[in-house]
């Protein structure tokens, strides 16, 4: 059942990353590590979901794992989609401001 995937291609990781539940993907990746390196439809990563989210904690969780040197695309999407997150974050947090400002 964990490693069923959704109609769109994802698997419970990246659920779980996209809506910003850190403890469940913290307990995923105790369980199933290897998840970690699957794809999601259009060759998402776990971090683009992460990303899409705006969970710079879950992007900072995943980048504790250690992915095999073969996998420098994956890397490089990781670091890629963490700048997204971080830049995403920001955007939410300035808006608000501006917001409560102009009342």
């Amino acid at each position: 059942m964990v490693r069923k995937r959704s109609i769109a291609g994802e698997n419970i990781l990246h659920i779980a990353c996209l809506y910003g539940h850190y403890d469940m993907v913290k307990h995923i990746l105790t369980l199933y590590p290897d998840m970690l390196y699957e794809l999601g439809k259009y060759y998402w990563s776990t971090s683009h979901y992460a990303a899409q989210g705006g969970n710079v904690r879950i992007m900072e969780l995943l980048g504790q794992y250690k992915l095999p040197k073969k996998d420098k695309l994956i890397q490089k999407c990781q670091r890629t989609s963490y700048r997204v997150s971080v830049r995403a974050r920001e955007h939410v947090a300035i808006s608000a401001r501006c917001h409560a400002i102009s009342g």
